[in-house]
Protein backbone atom coordinates (compact mmCIF):
# COMPACT_ATOMS: atom_id res chain seq x y z
CA UNK A 1 0.00 0.00 0.00
CA UNK A 2 2.46 2.39 1.21
CA UNK A 3 6.08 1.12 -1.22
CA UNK A 4 8.86 1.98 0.34
CA UNK A 5 6.43 3.81 2.99
CA UNK A 6 5.09 1.04 4.95
CA UNK A 7 5.12 1.26 8.83
CA UNK A 8 2.98 3.24 11.55
CA UNK A 9 1.82 6.91 10.40
CA UNK A 10 -0.23 9.14 13.11
CA UNK A 11 -2.42 11.94 12.51
CA UNK A 12 -3.96 14.36 15.11
CA UNK A 13 -6.73 17.30 14.97
CA UNK A 14 -6.70 19.05 18.57
CA UNK A 15 -10.08 20.28 19.78
CA UNK A 16 -11.30 20.68 23.41
CA UNK A 17 -12.67 18.11 25.48
CA UNK A 18 -13.30 14.98 24.04
CA UNK A 19 -12.69 16.40 20.81
CA UNK A 20 -8.77 16.26 20.49
CA UNK A 21 -8.78 13.30 17.69
CA UNK A 22 -6.37 10.41 17.39
CA UNK A 23 -5.39 8.37 14.80
CA UNK A 24 -2.86 5.89 13.67
CA UNK A 25 -2.59 4.30 10.52
CA UNK A 26 -0.94 1.02 10.37
CA UNK A 27 -0.82 -1.39 7.22
CA UNK A 28 -4.30 -1.40 6.06
CA UNK A 29 -5.58 -0.73 9.18
CA UNK A 30 -7.05 2.77 10.48
CA UNK A 31 -7.06 3.34 14.65
CA UNK A 32 -8.92 6.47 15.95
CA UNK A 33 -10.70 7.65 19.01
CA UNK A 34 -11.19 11.41 20.77
CA UNK A 35 -8.72 12.52 23.84
CA UNK A 36 -8.96 15.46 26.18
CA UNK A 37 -5.78 16.85 26.40
CA UNK A 38 -2.25 17.39 24.52
CA UNK A 39 -1.19 15.16 27.13
CA UNK A 40 -4.03 12.15 26.40
CA UNK A 41 -2.91 12.55 22.99
CA UNK A 42 0.41 11.85 23.34
CA UNK A 43 -0.24 9.21 25.76
CA UNK A 44 -2.89 7.42 23.10
CA UNK A 45 -0.14 7.80 20.64
CA UNK A 46 2.95 6.12 22.43
CA UNK A 47 0.43 3.02 23.32
CA UNK A 48 -1.12 2.74 19.90
CA UNK A 49 2.71 1.89 18.79
CA UNK A 50 3.63 0.31 21.54
CA UNK A 51 7.51 -0.51 20.81
CA UNK A 52 7.53 0.53 17.30
CA UNK A 53 8.42 3.99 16.09
CA UNK A 54 6.22 5.87 13.86
CA UNK A 55 7.37 7.47 10.64
CA UNK A 56 5.08 10.77 10.39
CA UNK A 57 2.33 12.72 12.24
CA UNK A 58 -0.04 14.84 10.83
CA UNK A 59 -0.77 17.34 12.57
CA UNK A 60 -4.25 19.82 11.72
CA UNK A 61 -2.11 22.46 13.16
CA UNK A 62 0.45 25.80 11.90
CA UNK A 63 3.97 23.91 11.62
CA UNK A 64 4.44 26.82 8.89
CA UNK A 65 3.79 30.58 9.20
CA UNK A 66 4.01 33.80 6.99
CA UNK A 67 3.83 37.61 7.71
CA UNK A 68 1.87 38.57 4.88
CA UNK A 69 -1.11 40.72 5.60
CA UNK A 70 -3.30 38.48 9.08
CA UNK A 71 -0.69 36.13 8.42
CA UNK A 72 -2.65 34.50 5.19
CA UNK A 73 0.04 31.87 3.85
CA UNK A 74 0.39 31.18 0.41
CA UNK A 75 -0.85 27.36 0.96
CA UNK A 76 -3.82 28.04 2.42
CA UNK A 77 -4.71 30.67 -0.48
CA UNK A 78 -4.18 28.29 -2.84
CA UNK A 79 -6.56 25.57 -1.24
CA UNK A 80 -8.96 27.96 -0.17
CA UNK A 81 -8.96 28.88 -4.36
CA UNK A 82 -8.71 24.88 -5.03
CA UNK A 83 -11.54 23.35 -2.52
CA UNK A 84 -14.28 26.23 -2.51
CA UNK A 85 -17.11 23.90 -0.73
CA UNK A 86 -14.71 23.77 2.28
CA UNK A 87 -13.22 27.38 2.19
CA UNK A 88 -14.52 28.43 5.44
CA UNK A 89 -12.35 25.39 7.54
CA UNK A 90 -9.46 27.53 5.62
CA UNK A 91 -8.74 30.77 7.81
CA UNK A 92 -5.75 33.06 8.04
CA UNK A 93 -3.84 32.51 11.41
CA UNK A 94 -5.23 35.41 13.43
CA UNK A 95 -8.25 33.82 13.71
CA UNK A 96 -7.80 30.31 14.43
CA UNK A 97 -8.86 29.35 18.10
CA UNK A 98 -6.06 27.80 20.73
CA UNK A 99 -6.96 24.48 20.26
CA UNK A 100 -5.88 23.82 17.10
CA UNK A 101 -3.01 26.65 17.33
CA UNK A 102 -1.63 26.00 20.69
CA UNK A 103 -2.59 22.06 21.25
CA UNK A 104 -1.38 21.43 17.92
CA UNK A 105 1.53 23.12 18.10
CA UNK A 106 2.65 21.25 21.99
CA UNK A 107 1.73 18.10 20.94
CA UNK A 108 4.38 18.53 17.74
CA UNK A 109 7.03 19.72 20.39
CA UNK A 110 6.00 16.23 22.63
CA UNK A 111 6.10 14.31 19.28
CA UNK A 112 9.69 15.50 18.39
CA UNK A 113 10.66 14.93 22.16
CA UNK A 114 9.68 11.19 22.28
CA UNK A 115 10.74 10.58 18.56
CA UNK A 116 13.28 12.87 17.38
CA UNK A 117 13.56 11.85 14.06
CA UNK A 118 9.39 11.98 13.33
CA UNK A 119 8.49 13.50 10.28
CA UNK A 120 5.82 16.29 10.98
CA UNK A 121 3.35 17.41 8.52
CA UNK A 122 0.84 19.95 8.68
CA UNK A 123 -2.82 18.79 7.81
CA UNK A 124 -6.04 20.14 6.81
CA UNK A 125 -8.33 17.09 7.66
CA UNK A 126 -11.61 18.06 6.70
CA UNK A 127 -10.05 19.36 2.89
CA UNK A 128 -8.19 15.96 2.88
CA UNK A 129 -11.58 14.61 3.32
CA UNK A 130 -13.12 16.61 0.71
CA UNK A 131 -10.63 16.24 -2.05
CA UNK A 132 -10.54 12.43 -1.73
CA UNK A 133 -14.32 11.65 -0.79
CA UNK A 134 -15.76 14.76 -1.79
CA UNK A 135 -17.44 14.87 1.78
CA UNK A 136 -16.25 15.17 5.66
CA UNK A 137 -18.11 12.21 6.46
CA UNK A 138 -15.05 9.66 7.18
CA UNK A 139 -17.38 6.35 6.88
CA UNK A 140 -16.30 3.89 4.95
CA UNK A 141 -12.40 3.49 6.24
CA UNK A 142 -11.76 0.06 7.48
CA UNK A 143 -11.30 0.29 10.98
CA UNK A 144 -9.70 -2.31 13.36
Amino acid sequence: MFGDHEGIYLGFDPGGNRKFGVAILDGNCVKASTVNTVDDAMKWAVDACGTRKPIAAGIDTLLHWATSESGMRPCDQQLRATYRAVRNSIVAPNGLFGAMAIGGLALALRLRQKWPGLVLNETHPKVLLHARFKRYDPKGFRVC
